[in-house]
């Protein structure tokens, strides 16, 4: 069956050029699309037929930048159930919805970034501690949405400097430094720090809140110690200085290999357990 989009909304034709299915939606007012009407012949039921034009509408909806709604009763319920299995990533970042699109599929989730949810602000982190950050971006989310919300906030402590730069990790150099210039001034105030003085641990908090607004907290911590110089070339931020319990520092790993041993990957996995 070839799918044919026009303005109105989708038909499914067969060989022979007959519509065999049907779904049309129209504008109901500025940014808002409503689903009013599917049909699929009775020689296609079992099919899915109906629940793929859906999620065809619901994109092309998307396309329009609009909200999507239903008075058709099939396509409402679909929404609903979507609904209720769709959780919100409090990120854009491409590689963090990867991960977690992977971890959540085998639950009969589906994670989408903010942006695609359509949350497209930038929540302040004003908290004093990752666990404060978090609930700050997951709350912030979930208020607008009324979807279940997973965020996360992580970052460097470093023992002889009483932890910093712990929340301020990304701004310890400067709003616009670079990780260049944060490891650099990490390395220089360790200067004249003994090996045995050097100790510091990644941290890793993550929040999510469910659809009754119910807030869950996982801690992740991967120990280890700052080096003297950076080596490897993977990874970002501070990882080509911080030297992990096997010897190696994080940007000498492999992705699967930091994955299994960070921070924020034994912070996701106690969320997986969560779900089991």
């Amino acid at each position: 069956m070839d799918f044919k989009i026009n303005e109105n909304g989708i038909d499914g034709i067969n060989e022979e050029g007959k519509v065999m299915a049907q779904i049309t939606y129209s504008k109901i007012e500025d940014g808002v699309y409503n689903i009013d009407h599917t049909f699929v012949d009775e020689s296609l039921r079992g099919q899915k037929i109906a629940g793929k034009l859906v999620e065809m509408a619901i994109e092309e909806i998307k396309k329009k930048n609009a909200k999507v709604v239903a008075t058709c009763s099939y396509a409402r319920h679909y929404l609903e159930k979507l609904d209720a299995s769709t959780i919100v990533l409090a990120s854009n970042n491409p590689n963090k919805l990867k991960e977690m699109k992977e971890k959540l599929k085998q639950f009969g989730y589906k994670v989408i970034s903010q942006k695609e949810a359509g949350f497209d602000i930038e929540v302040e982190e004003t908290g004093k501690t990752f666990e404060e950050n978090a609930i700050l971006k997951a709350q912030a989310i979930f208020n607008q949405l009324k979807k279940p919300v997973i965020a996360d906030d992580s970052g460097l402590e470093i023992d002889v400097l009483d932890g910093m730069p712990g929340v301020y990790s990304h701004r310890f150099a400067g709003d616009s430094a670079t990780d260049d210039d944060r490891m650099n001034k990490v390395l220089d105030l360790l200067k004249d720090t003994k090996e045995e003085k050097r100790t510091a641990r990644f941290k890793s908090v993550v929040c999510y809140i469910d659809s009754k607004g119910e807030k869950h907290i996982f801690e992740g911590v991967a120990e280890g110690k700052i080096g003297y110089l950076k080596q490897g070339n993977n990874g970002f931020g501070y990882d080509p200085i911080f030297i992990c319990e096997n010897g190696k520092t994080f940007a000498e790993l492999t992705a699967d290999e930091k994955n299994a041993i960070s921070h924020r990957g034994k912070a996701i996995d106690k969320l997986i357990k969560f779900f089991h």
